[in-house]
């Protein structure tokens, strides 16, 4: 399948083109995992932003960031690390403005992976 070239620069499925080429349903359930996943750990994160508690903050975006390696969403994963470096430095000036930009490349990745979706036979 090809991905639609705005989603190149969102995520790279090329390491799960061959899980792809065996079983469809498998990558499609890793997406559907992910896309899960999303939901309870981006409320975690909200809310602790919310709470300017610095340790989860830091916790969430590191769930964020390795699980969107799978998917090598290098921008968000940047964006991620950015998060987690500053909230283990224990700043938390700017955090806002890295969650406004973590919220802008989450939804791009949400997008481009339910693009990414094949039909099962």
């Amino acid at each position: 399948m090809m991905i639609p070239s705005s989603n190149k620069a969102v995520i790279d499925l090329s390491d799960l083109a061959e899980m792809r080429a065996m079983d469809v349903a498998l990558l499609n359930s890793i997406i559907d995992q992910y896309l899960l996943d999303i939901p309870p750990h981006l409320a975690v994160l909200q809310k602790a932003v919310l709470q300017k508690e610095l340790e989860l903050i830091r916790q969430e975006a590191h769930f964020f960031r390795g699980s969107s390696a799978n998917f090598r969403a290098a921008a968000f994963i940047d964006i991620c690390a950015k998060i987690e470096t500053q909230a283990r430095a224990g700043h938390f000036e700017g955090l806002e403005f890295l969650m406004e930009q973590f919220m802008e490349a989450l939804k791009k990745v949400q997008h481009a992976l339910v693009a990414a979706k094949e039909p099962t036979a």
